[in-house]
């Protein structure tokens, strides 16, 4: 025997464990169990044999409960506790359910920061597609350019709300009057379109609930 061995021999000898005879709570057995009076590792860590063996340890947190919408037995844990037989169950009777706040939030930190299943995918398949949303494609089109240079030019760099002017070192931008995502109709008419300032802006009723043009202009200066 070497050197570890034989410490570790000694060092389970000094630990010495004494049976008590008990029951299971399990199975009723009567059995002799292990108790560790000292603990290996000091007094903290005091071990008591409660079950007759590996079988009746398994079956402690062991607990059967009735599917909440076919009624069906299912085989489940006290740690899991789990309500439902199949997700096919569990989404079907979570319809008309309404989830409490401290839930929401738990479900969305869980997924947050991870990707949906189909985000790859583009158009109509993808999860986050919304079929009144404005095609942001639509704005870089040689017509939207122009419709905007017009504005610009009709309006020489002037917010019409302040009166400011480009000298002022603001920022400008060309606002649609009628949103432009509510009304397709208006989108390139010159009489629905205006200069504003960044602040100005800010303070329309349409800004940041409609898709409303916030597109910084380039120079037009020599227009």
């Amino acid at each position: 025997m070497d050197e570890i061995n034989w410490q570790n021999s000694i060092q389970d000898r000094r630990c010495q464990k004494r049976a008590i005879k008990r029951a299971c709570p399990i199975c009723g057995i009567e059995f002799y169990g292990i108790h560790n009076i000292t603990g290996k590792f000091g007094s903290k860590n005091r071990r008591f044999q409660k079950y007759c063996g590996k079988e009746c340890w398994n079956k402690r947190a062991t607990i059967f409960n009735k599917c909440q919408f076919c009624g069906k037995v299912i085989k489940t844990y006290k740690s899991v506790n789990k309500k439902y037989c199949n997700l096919r169950c569990r989404n079907q009777g979570m319809i008309g359910k309404k989830l409490s706040k401290e839930v929401i939030d738990k479900m969305s930190l869980v997924k947050k920061g991870k990707l949906p299943k189909n985000h790859w995918q583009a158009g109509d398949k993808h999860p986050f597609w919304n079929p009144d949303r404005t095609d942001q494609r639509e704005r870089n089109i040689d017509k939207y350019k122009q419709w905007r240079y017009a504005i610009i030019k009709r309006d020489k760099w002037t917010c019409q709300l302040c009166r400011d002017k480009r000298s002022s070192n603001k920022k400008f931008c060309v606002d649609h009057i009628k949103p432009f995502s509510t009304f397709p109709e208006l989108r390139y008419k010159i009489e629905n379109g205006r200069v504003l300032c960044v602040e100005c802006h800010r303070k329309t009723p349409t800004y940041g609930k409609t898709n409303s043009a916030m597109l910084f202009v380039p120079d037009t200066r020599n227009l």
